[in-house]
């Protein structure tokens, strides 16, 4: 505290005390005083009512020659004298000194990091009971109760002569150092004797809290007990080291290391309330000492003191005092060796400079919302008289978002100062990265603390001037994973965070002479346990969190756990992004592979040391092969690889899922989305994570024993079991991600997209995109779709290439890849051909569907690819026995000795050395207790498996016996989840199961909870896994998850789902197969006519849920289309219109691929039916066996006409002639003539395609007989005679028949099958009757193709354009009529925009038209 008296560093100084009530006759005497003080050096202090003995101090006059000028340094010593009380005295005097080392001109004492090596007695003095009180008072009463408890304590400590290091929630940590003497002569008696003092004063204070504060009562306002505050106390004394961490620019922090800490917690968990405990070194301390027993003292004291003489040798803390019972000798000097009355001052020999400097320094160790308060007081209250004697910001319980933030470092010392200087640098390289991410999402760090359980920081969000909307998705998410990946990624160290909202004190807490602004409440301890949790992902939050956070992204649910001040159950989660929701954690359970891993890491590694063009690792494997495991271990060792080279590494990963290979842009949207935060800079222009040169950091203070060398004999993982056991609980996405959060802005997209140049509508047109919708049905994106898809594949690739062109190396790392949409491939190879120091490691089933890619591309991989070394293979096979062997220790938890040869060989040979396989016979053994010891002390087979030995149950058998432990309903629900798919949504499962099982209306509620608990036997079970979704429209769930239910009672289970809030159940969740083995196992035994069932009951559910077919997104329809599929006959013209429908769309989005794929789908429903079994080669989409044709009713036919017309108009544009052809016969010569001939409109209708494409194939005579064969040729049958055909069959779309007709054999003469143009054409055209269509058939003849008008303006155009002789009367007249014919058409075209033909075919006619109207 700041003091000004005699200086003991210039003893030679003296000062001079003025007192006064009033101010004026202050600032009246200080004018004088500056007048008549002669230049002798002295300084001046005030001592003011208001501060009690604080000090005002006024330099040299020759520095001070007006008011204002006295007025700015009292200012600036009013603001020292209120923020010290915010910091250690040890604080204050390294400051105070560096500011006078300033003022000399010499350099700073304090350079970052500082240390300070010392010997002091520490005090950890433990409060309980805030918790509860916080919810028995109010904001004043609280307040009120807590600062007059701390008060009691803290003024033991100051008059003892300790110095309050920390407020450690509702604990402090003080300290009493010993004198450093090394530069004077004492003897070694006198030095005992000056540690002694020491600890005797830290004693003697805590005997007096433990004495005065314990069983404290609170009383409420009439005087009655409510409550009860309690203390107790740990005592130590040993070497420590205290610490300046920080900059000089945002935020500083004082910590302490060394082995008191230690001592000090396990001695204060040691005592009960009301208890003191000394370590033993402390203990040993006040037992040396020669102190004779007083007379009287109780019979206590004595059984105390043989207690403290018994300890000495226990290595156990020892307690030394209980309440009123001191079992010491207790001192009654209140003056500890190194007195921490003040320090003292000379501002005489200070300028302003100086001063301003160390107001500067002493306001980084301060809390920000203190500083933001001493601003406005000082602002508005600095001249008033009743200044508050104690500064404290106000009070009051407010919902604040807590972080508890722990970097896993050995904060240990050593002898060695290389090594502890490289410590005390990584500690400052983790405040100024903790920082800087805090202040960009505007959070505030309360506290940097080394104590026994490691290294925390503890920060804030919601305190008073930091509010915001949407806090949770926006700031308090986002920083969190910025703080994650920035230490794991940037500083190599791994980390955990738990995340915590709820409502807290906030407010200074302390005494008048030292206090500090803290939140204290349940929801701060609770954060606090959510870093003790198991297999602690990286990132954790309570409910309170993810309830705000539910839009941010996919929350997966952790088992929930009991916390201090909470009735019920904390439920908790893992918060995942879109592309995290894709990835598990690494398997603790993965063995082997290791030569595979080394071949991937040895190309990653190769890759981020020398810059080269991007390259791709493709790995295959059978089904069991265990390939998202190796995938997820392959890139977690990576990165840590790379991170010992000192080479910066990001990781964007995705999933490929069944249900979404013709969803456009579905595998790498969110890739995007994720990569675009990585160089976009934060709001304000600041950057949310400081980027420093590559690993500048990690350079001077990662300790790295040796770097991972890649030969023959080293080993990819590291050999510290500590290190694997930390490297366990990575998660492969907290790797990937950095500050991505699942939504993106237009705003944001706008910055990158304009930095690349891209247009306005380009961009709007990939935003559009990237949010899961589709482009606008627009006059340019119909007539240039095909370009802008091209050039939006061409803008993510650049996009995704500038994002991440500031790493050494980019992984993208794909899984389930056969199942990766078209678009997102040509993204891929678009990275591929232009993109440098890209990685892409693709994973697919060996034997899975083939991929959706380029043919070209594909090869070009394989040849010039693997040639240069682009492109690498790797097929993962079984694994080694002893492999299995290593796998069945660990299921087992045994050692890989203990077990028996021929019990590993069973699981070997059974499960064919396959890892999925393997890990599930070796847990159905240990569920089914297989195992036992044998008498060579082996774990081997039990004695009742004799027949299990001789053979071993196949993979479908232990599967088999896995499903038939289940209860009989959990069972049904999973028969029907394998028929839902391999993803599937909880609201989904509900409503099918009420159909399929006829849920009475009364019965719906508990139906749902029974529902709930036997999907969560299967998640136990490992079957399922569960999530719970976002809201922003893109639910791309496959979250593997690996969570330790090991400490589950069962008979709890049933509590702990029922006890989930009422806001939890109504929330939807997502549920995946963990192994595609179990669906498909389920389905195998499943009868076809239930699947049928099951399909129609989730078909209708989901017309319930999504009625507007326009309303429906892709996924939506595809998942109907599926389901529709498997419904039987009777759903399947329904899904034929569905498929035709989403064909529509694709193709008019220009994804001619996938709208072919749609069709191709569709068209399976009756190719399955075929006896023709070779798919073999380009007939497959077209073979459909006679039997199958001629057994299809009228409507089944026209379905199936449309669709391969519509597979045979795509492929055109496809510019597959041939093959569009081929499809045209079989309609023609198969289908067509089995279609009622009689219905002339129908015929028309479905030849009208077929007329166009032959049309734009130059081939109008084959179109005028396929016209002449199915229009006029059935008339000519049925009526008798022209005469009679338009009274007898007469139809709606007669006024076209003749048009057309006309048209092609116009066409047959420009095409040179004719030699003249029947002249009575023309006569007919220019007849005012002639041409004229109704809006009716325009319309419907527009949804076919080109409408009526459009015909009829093409013939005017060509009647112009083929007859030379024609007079500018008769031209005049045709043109006019074929440009209103041509306008009317376009107009048409232009309001559909769905479909594509009507725009692309007339507007060239209009053009032409237009053209032959200005040359009349």
């Amino acid at each position: 505290m700041l003091h000004a008296g005699m200086n003991r560093d210039h003893p030679s100084t003296s000062t001079t005390t003025i007192s006064s009530d009033n101010e004026k006759e202050k600032e009246d005497f200080v004018g004088n005083t500056l007048r008549m003080m002669p230049p002798s050096g002295k300084s001046v202090r005030f001592e003011t009512d208001y501060y009690e003995g604080e000090s005002f101090l006024v330099s040299k006059p020759s520095l001070l020659r007006t008011k204002s000028a006295i007025e700015r340094k009292k200012s600036a010593i009013e603001a020292i004298t209120r923020l010290q009380r915010h910091v250690p005295y040890c604080v204050m005097r390294d400051l105070t000194r560096d500011a006078l080392r300033m003022n000399k001109k010499k350099d700073p004492l304090v350079m970052i990091p500082h240390t300070h090596r010392y010997k002091s007695a520490l005090l950890f003095i433990d409060m309980s009971g805030f918790t509860k009180l916080s919810l028995l008072l109010g904001i004043e009463n609280l307040s009120r109760v807590i600062n007059a408890y701390f008060q009691k304590i803290i003024d033991e400590v100051t008059n003892h002569g300790g110095d309050v290091l920390k407020f450690a929630g509702d604990a402090v940590f003080a300290e009493w150092r010993a004198p450093n003497y090394d530069h004077i002569n004492l003897s070694a008696k006198q030095r005992r004797d000056e540690v002694y003092s020491c600890v005797q004063m830290a004693a003697t204070c805590a005997a007096n809290v433990v004495a005065t504060c314990s069983d404290y009562p609170v009383l409420n306002d009439d005087g009655v007990k409510i409550s009860t505050l309690n203390v107790h106390c740990g005592l130590a004394y040993g070497e420590m080291v205290g610490i300046h961490v920080g900059n000089d620019y945002n935020r500083r922090e004082f910590i302490v290391l060394g082995e008191s800490i230690d001592q000090v917690t396990k001695a204060c968990d040691a005592a009960k309330y009301g208890e003191l405990m000394a370590s033993p070194e402390a203990n040993d301390i006040l037992q040396r000492q020669r102190h004779k027993l007083k007379r009287g003292m109780s019979q206590r004291y004595l059984h105390g003191k043989n207690k403290m003489n018994k300890a000495k040798d226990s290595g156990k803390p020892v307690i030394i005092a209980c309440k009123g019972e001191a079992y010491f000798e207790k001192t009654t000097n209140k003056k500890s060796p190194e007195s921490k009355e003040g320090v003292s001052i000379p501002f005489d020999k200070i300028d302003f400079a100086s001063l301003e400097h160390l107001q500067k320094l002493l306001s980084l160790y301060v809390h920000p919302v203190v500083l933001s308060d001493q601003t406005g007081r000082r602002n508005s209250q600095r001249n008033a008289k009743a200044m508050q004697e104690r500064h404290r910001s106000e009070a009051e319980l407010r919902s604040v978002y807590t972080l508890f933030i722990k970097p896993i470092v050995n904060t240990e010392l050593t002898k060695d100062a290389k090594q502890n200087k490289e410590l005390y640098n990584l500690l400052d390289d983790i405040l100024d990265v903790v920082t800087s991410v805090l202040d960009g999402y505007k959070g505030h760090l309360r506290q940097f603390i080394v104590d026994d359980k490691g290294v925390i920081l503890i920060a804030t969000f919601g305190l008073r001037g930091s509010l915001s909307p949407n806090m949770a998705t926006e700031r308090v998410l986002p920083a969190s994973r910025n703080i994650h990946s920035a230490l794991q990624n940037d500083l190599g160290i791994n980390n955990f965070i738990g995340i915590t909202l709820g409502q807290v004190y906030c407010g200074v807490v302390g005494g008048i002479k030292r206090h500090e602004y803290a939140v204290l409440g349940p929801s701060v301890n609770l954060s606090a346990r959510l870093l003790g949790m198991t297999n602690h992902p990286g990132i954790l939050v309570n409910d309170d969190v993810r309830q705000e956070a539910i839009k941010w992204g996919t929350f997966s649910p952790f088992p929930p756990m009991k916390a201090k001040g909470y009735d019920k159950l904390v439920h908790v989660y893992q918060p995942l992004s879109a592309t995290e929701a894709q990835w598990g954690k690494v398997n603790p359970r993965f063995v082997g592979r290791r030569n595979e891993i080394k071949s991937v890491c040895k190309l990653a590694q190769e890759m981020a040391i020398q810059y080269g063009p991007t390259k791709m690792f493709f790995v295959s494997g059978e089904s069991g092969a265990g390939k998202s495991d190796f995938l997820v271990q392959t890139v977690a060792i990576m990165r840590r690889l790379l991170v010992t080279l000192k080479r910066s590494v990001v990781v964007k990963g995705n999933i490929g899922k069944e249900e979404d290979t013709l969803v456009p842009f579905s595998l790498f949207r969110s890739i995007l989305r994720d990569i675009l935060t990585e160089s976009e800079p934060h709001a304000e222009g600041k950057s949310p994570v400081p980027r420093r040169s590559l690993f500048l950091s990690i350079a001077r203070h990662l300790q790295i024993k040796s770097t991972l060398a890649l030969s023959e004999n080293a080993s990819i993982a590291s050999n510290n079991e500590d290190d694997d056991q930390n490297f366990d609980h990575v998660s492969f996405s907290s790797i990937s991600e950095g500050n991505s959060i699942k939504g993106i802005s237009k705003k944001q997209l706008q910055e990158i997209c304009s930095k690349l140049g891209a247009s306005k509508s380009l961009t709007l047109a990939l935003f559009r995109y990237m949010s899961g919708k589709t482009v606008t049905n627009s006059v340019v994106a119909v007539e240039e779709k095909d370009q802008i898809l091209n050039e939006i594949v061409d803008l993510m690739a650049k996009i995704f290439i500038r994002c991440s062109s500031h790493a050494d190396l980019t992984v993208v790392a794909l899984d389930e890849i056969q199942y990766t949409d078209i678009m997102s491939w040509k993204v891929i190879q678009k990275i591929y051909e232009i993109g440098g120091n890209i990685l892409f490691i693709c994973v697919s089933r060996r034997s899975g569907p083939q991929l959706y890619t380029d043919d070209m591309f594909w090869r070009k991989l394989h040849e010039t690819g693997r040639q240069s070394g682009r492109f690498q293979e790797l097929i993962l096979g079984p694994l080694e026995q002893t492999d299995i062997a290593k796998m069945a220790s660990i299921v087992l938890s045994c050692k890989e000795e203990e077990l028996d040869g021929q019990f590993v060989r069973d699981i070997f040979d059974g499960t064919g050395g396959m890892p999925d396989f393997a890990f599930q016979a070796l847990e159905n053994c240990k569920r089914k207790g297989l195992h036992d010891r044998l008498g060579n002390k082996k774990i081997g087979w039990g004695n009742d498996t004799t027949e299990l030995m001789a053979k071993f149950p196949s993979l479908d058998e232990l599967l088999l016996q896995r499903i038939d432990d289940l209860d009989d309903f959990t069972r049904n629900i999973l028969h029907l989840a394998s028929v839902l798919g391999h993803s599937f949504t909880l609201f989904e499962i509900i409503g099918v199961s009420e159909h399929v099982l006829s849920i009475d209306e009364d019965q719906k509620q508990s139906h749902a909870e029974k529902l709930r608990t036997s999907l969560y036997t299967a998640v136990k079970e490992g079957i399922l896994d569960e999530s719970v979704p976002g809201q922003d429209g893109t639910d791309e769930l496959k979250h593997v998850s690996f969570i330790d239910f090991s400490n589950y009672d069962a008979e709890e289970d049933e509590e702990k789902i029922i006890s989930r809030s009422s806001s939890e159940e109504a929330e939807d969740r997502i549920y995946t197969f963990c192994l595609d083995a179990w669906r498909q196992k389920i389905l195998s035994y499943l009868l076809e006519s239930y699947k049928r069932d099951i399909h129609e009951h989730a078909t209708s559910v989901m017309k319930l849920k999504f009625p507007d077919i326009d309303k429906r997104d892709y996924r939506t329809k595809l998942k109907l289309f599926h389901h529709l599929k498997q419904c039987g006959n009777g759903s399947i013209l329904e899904a034929a219109e569905l498929a035709i429908n989403i064909g529509q769309s694709l193709r008019q989005e220009g994804m001619i691929s996938q709208s072919i794929l749609v069709h191709n789908e569709a068209l399976d429903m009756w190719r399955k039916k075929s006896k023709t079994d070779d798919k073999s080669d380009s007939n497959s989409t077209v073979v459909m066996s006679q039997e199958v044709i001629k057994s299809m009713d009228q409507s089944q036919l026209t379905s199936v006409i449309k669709l391969l017309t519509g597979v045979a108009q795509l492929s055109l544009k496809l510019e597959r002639s041939a093959y569009s052809l081929e499809i045209i016969n079989i309609i023609l010569e198969k289908m067509m003539p089995r279609t009622n001939l009689r219905n002339i409109d129908n015929s028309l209708l479905l030849i009208y395609p077929i007329l166009w494409m032959l049309r734009n194939l130059r081939m109008s005579k084959q179109a005028s007989s396929v016209l002449d064969e199915f229009v006029f040729h059935p008339i000519r049958r049925n009526s008798g005679g022209v005469a009679r055909l338009m009274s007898a069959f007469s139809s709606r779309l007669t006024p076209v028949h003749e048009p057309l007709r006309v048209l092609f054999d116009i066409m047959m003469y420009v095409e040179g099958e004719t030699e003249v143009i029947d002249e009575g054409f023309l006569l007919w055209a220019l007849e005012s009757n002639s041409l004229r269509f109704t809006e009716s058939i325009d319309e419907t003849l527009s949804k076919y193709g080109r409408c009526a008008s459009s015909v009829g303006a093409e013939i005017c155009l060509l009647l112009v354009q083929n007859h030379w002789h024609l007079d500018k009367r008769k031209k005049k007249l045709l043109v006019e009529k074929g440009c209103e014919l041509a306008d009317k058409a376009l107009k048409r075209a232009r309001k559909i925009g769905y479909y594509e033909t009507p725009y692309l075919e007339t507007k060239p006619v209009y053009d032409q038209l237009q053209q032959e109207m200005k040359n009349v």
